[in-house]
């Protein structure tokens, strides 16, 4: 009955997702983008402070090869807790849109982080992982029939397994069961979410490619700036030289936290367009 309630479990085309989820977006997008910044600023503070950052500006092979080892350590430290602080934000997203489009539910932010620590975190943590070794090995059987054979893979289980978070959430699903339950309502109206996937990820990529090169502004004028300064231009280019470090973090933070909910509300609303369409199909028959 609470799904029922909410005011997106209704009939949506493929079109209406995508401007949906923008629509969307924008309605909820200051607590949105604070908590994706909080956590993604967190994540990327963390790599800056354990010497990812002077990692990559490295250019000498000598000096790679030696701190291979220590940054091999560092990066699997990195990674799960990544796992961690993304699985929480992707959750805690789609538990709030699921409130704040449901009348009558409680929009008290630190209710609704209790309850996504408390009923739905470690759940998502256990998708995320299961999605990514499904997703990996599906990739590696496409590539045995050649480039085209991984993409159809990758597009395949991107679509199976993009409203796993929304069915944990609103289907109390622990994440073997998630998974499973992907499965079975993505294939029952597989081709729209396809469609609607495919179109999605191409305004991604193209929303990415600008914010991309909005975020090489800085870059670019450090580079300037240290030419004017007299540095030969293979110093100016050398990323050591460029002295940015912790605006780095924070130019990243800000525009992942820009990008990163709009992928939890679209798989939200696809969550909910299929959902609507299983049960109308069930009741039709």
């Amino acid at each position: 009955m609470e799904l029922t309630k909410n005011s997106w479990y209704k009939k949506l085309d493929v079109d209406n997702v995508i401007s949906d989820t923008f629509s969307l977006y924008l309605k909820n997008f200051k607590t949105l983008f604070l908590a994706g910044f909080i956590g993604i600023f967190l994540i990327q503070f963390g790599l800056y402070e354990i010497g990812i950052y002077d990692f990559y500006q490295t250019i000498d092979p000598e000096t790679l090869a030696g701190n291979l080892g220590p940054f091999f350590s560092k990066m699997l430290l990195i990674i799960g807790v990544s796992i961690l602080m993304y699985a929480l934000l992707n959750v805690f997203m789609i538990n709030y849109i699921f409130k704040a489009t449901t009348p009558g539910e409680n929009l008290n932010i630190s209710s609704i982080f209790k309850e996504t620590v408390s009923n739905y975190w470690i759940h998502m943590v256990f998708f995320l992982i299961l999605a990514f070794l499904i997703m990996m090995v599906s990739v590696v059987l496409g590539a045995f029939i050649f480039i085209i054979g991984a993409f159809i893979a990758l597009v395949y289980m991107g679509t199976v397994l993009l409203p796993g978070g929304a069915i944990i959430v609103t289907e109390k699903k622990n994440a073997l069961d998630a998974i499973g339950r992907t499965f079975l309502l993505v294939h029952k109206t597989f081709w729209p979410a396809v469609g609607a996937t495919v179109l999605y990820a191409l305004i991604m990529i193209f929303i990415s490619l600008v914010l991309s090169a909005l975020v090489a502004i800085p870059f670019v004028i450090f580079f300037f700036g240290s030419l004017g300064e007299g540095q030969s231009f293979m110093d100016a280019f050398n990323p050591a030289n460029l002295n940015i470090g912790i605006w780095a973090v924070l130019i990243n933070s800000l525009t992942a936290a820009l990008t990163y909910p709009i992928t939890a509300i679209f798989s939200f609303l696809i969550y909910m367009k299929l959902k609507y369409d299983e049960d109308h199909k069930e009741e039709s028959v």
